[in-house]
């Protein structure tokens, strides 16, 4: 009977394709547990199952709400002797089910190894309760991501406030991302207008000091080109008188 470890016997292989037996109705907990639940609130827990402590170095580890289930025995398959039915504990529910309420998963249980490496650690239904869940929760996310994008994160009928507030904040994180990006931009495009104002700038004062140069050249040239003329008229005068005061002489001379 109960506190004497014989209730219910760990499985380590089933016959090859053998059928899991069945009984009508739910397991009751009471009638399937090896050793009573620990009463008193501060005092050492103890596994069900195993009898293992949970203390000390050659103890055992319960989880929280684990309905004081070790986890060595929340993972193994057991079978109730007095009624030849297979049992394990789902992580989901939190309680002891038969065994094809896991088949999904484990299908036909044929060698040792099987038994040891492919069982599962949650029933069908919870199986199948957080693929939904998933699928919705992924469905969400990829709405508040599109979300994101435009800056804008609504909380849905159901959705958890932690993860919508954290959305929230990853929307306006990647709005200031982008305003920041943006104010880069444009002080890069300003930076760059600036720097071809600078070059028109430089080009024009270049163009006007050529046109400057030039042209106090061509005043230049044109002020020698004047001094070069008037100083042939200038000589060209003087020939003139010079002639002309010849002239006179010749005809002074000629009257004597």
């Amino acid at each position: 009977g109960i506190g004497h470890g014989n209730v219910s016997v760990r499985v380590s292989a089933l016959p090859p394709n053998a059928k899991v037996p069945q009984i009508e109705g739910d397991l009751i907990y009471s009638d399937l547990i090896n050793y009573p639940r620990t009463k008193g609130r501060f005092e050492p827990r103890n596994c069900v199952m195993c009898g293992l402590v949970n203390e000390g170095a050659n103890g055992c580890t319960i989880p929280t709400q684990n309905k004081d289930v070790c986890n060595q025995c929340d993972t193994v398959i057991w079978k109730l002797r007095s009624k030849n039915v297979c049992f394990k504990w789902c992580k989901g529910c939190k309680k002891f089910l038969q065994l094809h309420h896991f088949a999904e998963k484990i299908k036909e249980i044929k060698t040792d190894a099987a038994v040891q490496t492919k069982q599962p650690t949650k029933c069908d239904t919870c199986r199948s309760r957080g693929r939904q869940s998933y699928l919705k929760k992924k469905s969400v996310n990829k709405d508040k991501d599109q979300a994101v994008a435009g800056g804008y994160v609504e909380a849905a009928e159901g959705d958890d406030p932690a993860q919508v507030a954290q959305a929230q904040a990853h929307a306006a994180q990647a709005q200031l991302t982008q305003a920041q990006t943006l104010q880069a931009q444009q002080q890069q495009v300003m930076q760059m207008t600036q720097q071809q104002v600078q070059a028109h700038n430089a080009q024009a004062q270049a163009q006007h000091a050529a046109y400057y140069h030039q042209q106090a050249q061509q005043q230049a040239q044109y002020q020698q080109q004047l001094a070069a003329h008037q100083q042939q008229q200038q000589q060209h005068h003087q020939q003139q008188q010079q002639q002309h005061h010849q002239q006179q002489q010749q005809q002074h001379h000629q009257q004597q």
